[in-house]
């Protein structure tokens, strides 16, 4: 692990703040993943999920450069394998808290030093101190192994009565396949999200991609929702419980069951961020009653 020595103090967390509004103000609406690839940033070399704030810090960058893959590694790593980073990529920082024992100093501050010029260390004491180094997405480097390429892919097929929905939303968004995240860009008016095959099953995809769509009848041109909230915040918690249960209406609607391996914690997740941490019995109803508005909208017939 390359140490970056700071030559002024680094702040994480406002780094993952600027790139989260970055995205939120680029219209992106960031949705979970239940398919293959990317699920998880990882580390390709070590196979170990990043945590944390990190996992926030790369998937931002997987979407805002349009990477396929959450696959990472140091500079040093890729060299090791023989590969290397192309000319002029830039490298996305992995942050991590460190437990160090703070130098003994004299009574005038000067810090002191064993007869051999070590600084002396004072093991009663421990701080915390925040520390980052660089990694690089697969895809900005070549002459990697082949198989840190490979993806698995599921016989998923498409279900004709969900395409039959999909077909009948009238002058809905762009649907684009192809990456490794999922997202509506109100201001691109654009759904994106990987390929069928890519996900598990084709409740995942379906259920992705109708989540998606009820997200974009909140745009001004349709039905003008509140799309303003930031990552956090009550308004953008009730919009994703909208479309959560917009997905779910419209799963039904075609005979599948919604992709519930995750929902129940996802929807938790964005209830806590109400004001008191639960939901009302009103905002659900309200919640309701957006959702259905919204999926009689896409199921408007031409």
């Amino acid at each position: 692990m390359n140490d970056e020595k700071n030559t002024k103090r680094f702040n994480a967390a406002h780094e993952v703040y600027e790139r989260i509004v970055s995205a939120l103000q680029s219209g992106i609406v960031i949705w979970k993943k239940p398919w293959v690839d990317g699920t998880i940033p990882m580390n390709v070399v070590t196979k170990r999920a990043y945590k944390g704030f990190n996992t926030f810090v790369l998937n931002m960058l997987c979407i805002e450069r349009g990477y396929a893959t959450g696959r990472f590694l140091t500079f040093e790593q890729c060299n090791r394998l023989g590969g290397k980073v192309r000319k002029g990529e830039k490298a996305a920082k992995v942050f991590w808290h460190d437990l160090v024992h703070p130098a003994k100093r004299d009574e005038s501050g000067v810090v002191l030093k064993d007869a051999a010029g070590t600084v002396v260390r004072d093991t009663d004491k421990v701080i915390f101190v925040d520390r980052h180094y660089s990694v690089f997405n697969i895809a900005q480097c070549e002459g990697l192994p082949s198989e840190f390429f490979v993806t698995t892919k599921f016989d998923t097929k498409p279900i004709a009565s969900a395409e039959r929905i999909v077909h009948e939303y009238k002058d809905g968004p762009i649907i684009s396949h192809g990456g490794g995240v999922a997202y509506y860009s109100p201001i691109r008016d654009t759904v994106c999200l990987p390929d069928i095959e890519n996900f598990k099953s084709s409740e995942g995809y379906y259920g992705t991609l109708f989540h998606e769509l009820v997200h974009s009848t909140g745009a001004s041109s349709r039905l003008a929702r509140d799309m303003t909230g930031t990552f956090g915040t009550s308004p953008y918690a009730f919009e994703e419980l909208v479309a959560e249960i917009g997905s779910s209406i419209l799963c039904n609607e075609c005979g599948l069951l919604p992709y519930v391996e995750d929902a129940a914690a996802y929807c938790d997740s964005w209830l806590k961020c109400f004001v008191d941490g639960t939901i009302k019995k009103k905002q659900m109803l309200s919640a309701f009653s957006k959702a259905w508005a919204a999926v009689k909208f896409i199921k408007r017939r031409c």
